[in-house]
């Protein structure tokens, strides 16, 4: 039991009492492979920096500096979506949201992103927030879709590496 209550990793179960949802995600453990690379390129950059340099200790800060920059893909982040807005806490790092900061929300397959703004916008990634799932997406997209009016369908547009033939 936590401060949170009884919260799973990525296993779709959160506790659930009445306007309420919580869960927490672990992204290394939940992509494996990904993080094996992750963790290659961090040691292939300290190996490099070590090389050129010739400093264990410049070695050693690059790989810490690198690893501190992926705090949120090494971590474990804690959510909870209740009926005053989402909180969220990552480490001792500990963020809340009213509902009413936010005017849309869509979804992936890893999460929803709530958004600040009803159309896109390129703000969004700073003032927006990631909500990711950890198999606990039909619960939490339960939620968000009562309080957040879902927003225009958005998908990467690649647009620019195609050639478009007339």
């Amino acid at each position: 039991m936590t401060e949170f209550g009884a919260i799973r990793d990525g296993d779709g179960a959160g506790t659930h009492p009445a306007g309420r949802v919580e869960w927490a995600v672990a992204p290394y453990r939940e992509r494996p492979a990904r993080t094996a690379a992750v963790v290659a390129v961090i040691a292939a950059v300290a190996a490099l920096v070590q090389v050129l340099f010739g400093d264990p200790f410049l070695a050693g800060l690059s790989a810490a500096l690198l690893a501190g920059s992926l705090a949120p893909f090494f971590g474990r982040t804690h959510f909870v979506l209740d009926e005053a807005g989402v909180e969220w806490r990552r480490g001792r790092a500990r963020s809340r949201r009213p509902w009413s900061d936010f005017r849309s929300h869509y979804a992936d397959a890893r999460g929803v992103t709530l958004s600040p703004y009803t159309g896109a916008s390129w703000l969004e990634p700073y003032r927006g927030v990631r909500l990711l799932f950890g198999g606990n997406g039909g619960d939490v997209l339960r939620f968000v879709a009562s309080r957040v009016p879902e927003g225009p369908r958005r998908e990467r547009s690649w647009s620019f590496l195609r050639r478009t033939r007339r």
